[in-house]
């Protein structure tokens, strides 16, 4: 029996993301099942054919979710935002640790790979650390971008929209470069 999920696409319009420079509307694929959230791509690619994963369009949640993400772009770490239910099934369970722990990560902070390396009880495992946060299926909500590299700058994002956009994120948040992470 495969296991359904449903998706829509949410549209952030340029005034609400106020990227720079500015872009045109960003498509943001949003997906979920009977346990919560379970994938966010932010550039918006279609939903992947995966084993046993059903994958049906359902847009009766768009405006909720559209609205959802830009209050969180506005607001970020508001409880009644990190209380929504995220499902992480079919992740290993180190990724899980790797993602829950990054999950606590207060808007307006970074941390380093090592801090988080450090945080699972892995301290040597900080390459492991970001493969595990490249795998994040849920990005805003599990805010990888607050994860740094120890000797500065901002490493990778696989958030769909590349470094630029975690630098923005960053930024937004009230980040400033060189981006060095205190922990």
């Amino acid at each position: 029996m495969s296991r359904v999920v449903h998706y829509c696409y949410c549209t952030l319009s340029p005034e609400v993301v106020d990227y720079e420079p500015p872009v045109a509307p960003i498509r943001v694929l949003v997906a979920w099942s009977e346990r919560g959230i379970c994938r966010i791509d932010l550039g918006g690619a279609a939903p992947p054919g995966q084993g046993q994963i059903e994958f049906r369009r359902y847009d009766s949640r768009q405006v909720e979710l559209t609205r959802l993400l830009e209050e969180w772009l506005a607001r970020g770490d508001d409880p009644a935002i990190t209380a929504i239910p995220l499902d992480l099934s079919g992740l290993t369970l180190f990724t899980k640790e790797v993602l829950s722990t990054v999950r606590t990560i207060p808007r307006g902070e970074i941390r380093s790979y090592r801090w988080v390396a450090r945080e699972i009880g892995r301290p040597r495992a900080i390459r492991a650390v970001g493969q595990a946060l490249r795998a994040n299926p849920i990005p805003l909500l599990i805010p990888c971008h607050r994860v740094v590299p120890a000797r500065g700058g901002v490493g990778g994002y696989s958030g769909g929209m590349g470094p630029e956009f975690k630098k923005w994120l960053l930024r937004h948040e009230g980040i400033t470069p060189p981006f060095r992470p205190r922990y």
